[in-house]
């Protein structure tokens, strides 16, 4: 991994957003990253009120303070004990919260967003911030399940079809493995319409992990046929036990071409895993 790794955490002061912290934290820890805590306040008062131009810089100072004492109360390790990252939060005024992290994701290295369900009707309607920034952020996203605690993965899933058998992706993939001496696994699901790809994808995967001066891990590239590819994904995490699932995502990528928008929803809002969303 880079040196001075960057890390933007969303708050909205939830406890999907205490969990996404929390595990930042210890990630960041393991990591030698900083992290900033970052708040979008939409909320914006009627000018046609007297008080309004009282009230906005009120609002804004309270937000601060929250938010500085969100970092305080929750820079811990699991265990519960302080760790010592560099910690910077900020409070910004937006008229989106999707499209002011998709902004603000253009200057760090790697977004950790918490997990929340909604009521199916609202994701369709307006889509979720996690699966909305899986899709249009400029950088890489870790998707964190409600309760997740952080620790360093023995078992990673790199779910596989063309777009992601990319050599950068590759490369992506084995920086993580490689840091955390991650079993992998390259899993590529098999659509009767596509049966034909696997070997040529096999090929290429094997050639970029062999080009490759340092691996400090092992391991495996299978394949799978199946139906649905989100079940047979997470069917072999779960019985597996992997401990993240990794994906790759292009603007038009794995989870528009391969999953679908339905799935793309059901995956960045309700994991079974850790989710690293890998961005070109």
């Amino acid at each position: 991994m880079k040196n001075s790794l960057s890390i933007l955490v969303p708050v909205d002061f939830s406890d999907y957003a205490v969990n996404a912290y929390r595990y930042a934290i210890n990630l960041a820890e393991h990591l030698g990253a900083s992290i900033k805590l970052i708040h979008i306040n939409t909320e914006i008062l009627p000018a046609s009120r007297p008080t309004s131009t009282i009230k906005f810089p009120q609002t804004m100072t309270g937000l601060r303070k929250k938010i500085e004492q969100f970092a305080e109360q929750n820079h811990t390790r699991n265990q519960g004990d302080t760790i010592a990252v560099k910690t910077e939060t900020e409070v910004v005024q937006g008229i989106t919260v999707t499209s002011e992290l998709i902004e603000q994701s253009k200057n760090f290295d790697l977004i950790v967003v918490g997990a929340k369900g909604e009521n199916l009707l609202t994701k369709r309607l307006l889509g979720s911030v996690p699966t909305l920034l899986s899709q249009k952020s400029h950088c890489s996203v870790l998707v964190i399940p409600m309760e997740a605690e952080f620790y360093p993965p023995a078992k990673i899933l790199y779910a596989s079809n063309w777009e992601s058998s990319d050599g950068h992706y590759i490369e992506e993939c084995i920086k993580w493995s490689n840091h955390f001496n991650s079993q992998t696994t390259f899993l590529h699901i098999t659509q009767e319409y596509a049966a034909h790809e696997f070997e040529e994808i096999k090929e290429k995967i094997f050639e970029t992990l062999e080009e490759q001066e340092d691996i400090h891990f092992s391991y495996l590239i299978i394949d799978k046929k199946a139906f649905s590819p989100l079940s047979a994904i997470m069917i072999y995490a779960k019985k597996e036990s992997m401990d993240w699932i990794i994906v790759a995502n292009r603007q038009k990528g794995f989870f528009s071409n391969l999953l679908g928008l339905s799935m793309t929803n059901e995956i960045a809002t309700n994991p079974q895993n850790p989710i690293l969303v890998l961005k070109k």
